[in-house]
Order: structure tokens, then sequence, then C-alpha cells
């Protein structure tokens, strides 16, 4: 007796069973590295508004403030509290530091008050990790993950 070719109902049942198990560990490893990504982007945005803060006090000739928002950084003008440009930080990424962050006043400097009034160890955590923060007086930020050496 000729059997009939293809496959059972129990061959497909497996097959998709398989094909189930492989979607469900890519989906979670792609959705952790997402993850991982939009933590050092909240990283580099911290650093890039620094910088776009010296670059604007030098530029413009202008006192500018780095704040925190409800949803990411701002710089703002000291003399008239314009914000001259806003970044975008993921939900649930905290700074230990009071506004403003830092004052930047001309010719591209961090102000000294400011960085002095900074937590001893400014520390970026993203939810996926924690990041300790350095900036220089010319606006030079370092970050590294907390309990690297």
């Amino acid at each position: 007796m000729r059997r009939p070719s293809g496959m059972t109902l129990l061959e497909l049942i497996i097959v998709m069973a398989i094909l189930a198990a492989v979607a469900a560990i890519g989906v979670t490893n792609g959705r952790q590295a997402a993850q991982r990504q939009a933590a050092k982007g909240a990283v580099a945005t911290f650093q890039q508004s620094v910088w776009q803060g010296a670059t604007a006090a030098a530029a413009r000739g202008l006192t500018v403030e780095l704040h925190r928002t409800a949803t990411g950084l701002a710089l703002v003008n000291v003399a008239n509290d314009q914000v001259l440009r806003e970044y975008d930080v993921p939900a649930g990424v905290s700074i230990n530091a009071p506004n403003p962050i830092l004052r930047f006043t001309p010719p591209r400097n961090v102000d000294l008050a400011t960085l002095d009034a900074l937590p001893d160890s400014l520390v970026i955590d993203t939810g996926e990790g924690a990041y300790e923060v350095q900036i220089s007086l010319i606006g030079e930020v370092k970050a590294r993950p907390m309990g690297s050496g």
C-alpha cells in the first residue's frame, strides 16, 4: 500500500512549534539589543547636548544652560529663557543632577559654579545600565559604564 505524499498533521504541528520557539528567541534578543542601543543613545545625547551648549555659548556669545525637561534635555538662553535646542531622551533615563545641570559661558567654557555643583559621581541611569560621567571645563564629556575599571 502506497502512502500519500505530503506532511501529516503531527509533522506540521512540530514544524510550527520549532518555528515559534526560534521566533520567540529572536524577538527577545532583538528587544534586548534595542534596549541596549537606546541606553547608549541616551548617553550620546547627553554628550551631544553638553558639546552643543559649549558651542552655542562660543558661537553666539550667549550664556546658555542645560536643563532636564519632562521629555529630555534643553539648551536655554539665560538672557530670555528661550529654548535654543531640545533633545529627546527615552523615558526612564535619570540624571542625578539638579537644574540647571550646567551653565556655559563665552568663550566656550562650562561655568565653574555649575560644574562644582554637580554630584561627586554624576550618573546617567538608563534602566539598562548606569554610566558615570565626567565633564571637562571645555565641555568634553567622558562616560563609562558603572562597575568598569
